[in-house]
């Protein structure tokens, strides 16, 4: 069967490679939601538009946290399964 081929310790390099990545996009997004927050309260101030404008970054921010906190469950799944594919490789030595 050669359908299976994998290195454990590249699976985990990518997976604190996409942890580092999710910081940076958090961090990001913290930052834009600062700037938006910032031109809202002095110079973008109207009666409909201003709100509306806020009301809707606020929706896009939060959608682009949420999609980004799947990160973690996809860096926890590639570590999961380098475990496992080295416990069934130490398994299936003996």
């Amino acid at each position: 069967m050669n359908d299976i081929s994998l290195t454990p310790e590249s699976m985990r390099s990518t997976a604190t490679k996409l942890d580092g990545g999710q910081g940076e996009i958090k961090g990001l997004l913290t930052k834009l939601q600062s700037e938006v927050n910032s031109l809202l309260g002095s110079n973008f101030v109207t009666q409909k538009a201003s709100p509306a404008f806020g009301e809707g970054y606020n929706k896009l921010n939060s959608s682009m946290n949420q999609a980004v906190d799947g990160i973690t469950q996809m860096t926890g799944a590639l570590r999961n399964m380098a475990q496992s594919a080295e416990e069934w490789d130490a398994s299936n030595a003996r």
